[in-house]
């Protein structure tokens, strides 16, 4: 699987390289701190998977990375603090890791972005489903609710999104608000009659 490496500090970034070539199994296209070299080779190699470093991003950078909201035609991996440090830089991203992650749990991550179809994933990110006439979930919190279905505590919710667990607490309570639910199993239900109503819900 080819991916696109952009990381500002240069001896994190030629670990990092490293590391997910030798130990990984992964093709680095590029390994750059520079935004638009590492799109161009992501477009160029058809990488899958374009994996940025939040810290150090400068303008310039960050003005490179916004149009990939609209025509990136792989998913972008962001190494950083958190989802709403990301949001709050208006960067556009498919996953947020904190760095702080395993080796192992960011190769399971890049396997994963690497198998999903980029070209409609913010086509369906506008789109939120409706639970009955009046309901109706943020993104974020339709990907909250799916994973509450999944059975995954707030903890390991949090570990994957990128996100701080009382967020997630207060996301996860917002959700079951909106759909009136009372508990976790009730907001699975829900989300399984919704997709055999309409396949595409969720």
């Amino acid at each position: 699987m080819r991916i696109a490496l952009c990381y500002k500090e240069n001896l994190l970034r030629e670990a990092l390289e490293r590391m997910l070539s030798s130990e990984g199994g992964f093709d680095i296209v590029v390994g750059t701190n520079k935004a638009s070299t590492a799109i161009s080779a992501a477009k160029v190699h058809d990488a899958r998977v374009l994996i940025v470093g939040q810290q150090g991003l400068d303008s310039e950078d960050i003005e490179r990375l916004k149009p990939l909201r609209e025509e990136a035609t792989f998913q972008i991996l962001i190494l950083g603090e958190s989802a709403e440090a990301v949001d709050k830089m208006n960067l556009p991203y498919d996953k947020v890791m904190p760095t702080s992650t395993t080796r192992q749990k960011l190769y399971r991550l890049v396997r994963d972005l690497g198998s999903r179809d980029a070209r409609h994933r913010y086509m369906v990110r506008e789109r939120p489903p409706i639970y009955g006439m009046v309901t109706v979930l943020t993104p974020r919190e339709h990907e909250i609710s799916l994973k509450v279905a999944e059975g995954l505590s707030n903890r390991d919710i949090a570990q994957d999104l990128g996100l701080a667990e009382q967020t997630v607490k207060n996301l996860v309570s917002v959700v079951m608000r909106k759909m009136g639910c009372k508990n976790r199993v009730q907001v699975a239900l829900r989300l399984a009659k919704a997709k055999q109503n309409d396949p595409s819900a969720t």
